[in-house]
């Protein structure tokens, strides 16, 4: 079995439909480097994969083409990247690449390709192919492949940020697939768990993405005038789902749990502290003396990361992460 980055466990020898999540997909492609790193700069799994639907586009074919061009490499995720000369020579991975790539067709195309489809999708791959290792390792063996329809330049050649590729990679798998909607920041979601407390609430903008966090109408905050503007529009429209309360994301159980986990004498003044009066402050200050305070809210935080996962794969919202160079975006 491996963990994946969403966290699921699956075994990579019997993969199933549900085992499959996009986002572990397009995380891990655009950090696998493309001939085994053996490259003059990196150029991930990825890019290739983004630059074959790009080019299935260009040509007029179906979306479920295009979709399947972006995907032809997702076996990877789960086993590499391992070079074509390399494949050949290693008993029984053919097959369990094309099992692989059978259940991406039925998670995410509905069903396997046929014999024509296949055909038209290795064309695009072996042509994209040729200019990666023209561009990437210098070797030009075969004759420069006939009927490109997009520019191949060093511009497509840049090494270019991860997170970014990333996001590339699940906007255009959404795209083809139809879906609609914006992209919500999950690091935004789990902002807005942490101030979630008894006096404010959090939202998410199902038209824009935004995350908003505004005084609960509820409490004593909520006549603050820089709020109603806000406040009328998510009680007067249906834009606005609310993200779950203080109350709902169980922080005590979390207090718990982390309080589990440490040592005899520090584990007992931890949960001690959360059977007393105002339990989440008694918690803090035994978690301050202990000087574990702040690896608890590290802890914490990758709870409602989980969480924030959670919730939007429970509505259906289409979630992406928080590229390093980028703020929250509050509205």
């Amino acid at each position: 079995m491996i963990t994946t980055f969403t966290g699921k466990r699956v075994d990579p020898l019997d993969m199933k439909p549900q085992d499959l999540e996009i986002r572990d997909i397009a995380h891990a492609l655009s950090l696998i480097c493309r001939g085994n790193g053996q490259v003059r700069m990196f150029y991930s799994v990825a890019q290739h994969s983004i630059a074959c639907a790009k080019e299935a586009e260009a040509r007029g074919y179906s979306d479920r083409i295009v979709l399947a061009c972006l995907l032809h490499d997702a076996s990877e995720c789960y086993l590499s990247d391992v070079p074509r000369p390399v494949k050949k020579h290693l008993a029984g991975y053919s097959e369990l690449e094309e099992k692989i790539l059978n259940t991406v067709w039925e998670a995410f195309l509905d069903g396997p390709l046929s014999e024509t489809e296949a055909a038209l999708v290795r064309a695009v791959d072996d042509a994209l192919l040729w200019y990666d290792l023209a561009w990437l390792l210098e070797m030009q063996e075969t004759p420069e492949p006939v009927g490109m329809r997009i520019p191949v330049t060093e511009k497509m050649y840049r090494e270019r940020p991860f997170d970014e590729v990333e996001d590339e990679f699940l906007e255009m798998f959404w795209l083809f697939r139809g879906e609609t909607g914006p992209m919500i920041v999950v690091e935004d979601i789990v902002d807005a768990f942490e101030e979630a407390s008894d006096t404010w609430q959090g939202f998410v903008n199902l038209r824009t993405g935004a995350v908003v966090s505004i005084p609960n109408p509820n409490g004593f905050l909520g006549a603050i005038s820089e709020f109603e503007e806000i406040s009328e529009e998510i009680e007067e429209t249906e834009d606005y789902l609310p993200l779950p309360s203080r109350d709902e994301l169980r922080e005590w159980e979390i207090m718990m749990q982390y309080a589990s986990r440490q040592e005899e004498n520090t584990r007992e003044q931890m949960q001690h502290a959360l059977y007393q009066k105002h339990p989440f402050r008694r918690f803090r200050e035994a978690a301050m003396r202990a000087g574990v305070l702040g690896a608890y809210y590290g802890y914490r935080r990758e709870e409602y990361l989980r969480k924030a996962e959670e919730f939007c794969e429970e509505h259906g919202l289409r979630s992406r992460h928080r590229r390093k160079s980028e703020k929250r975006i509050f509205k």
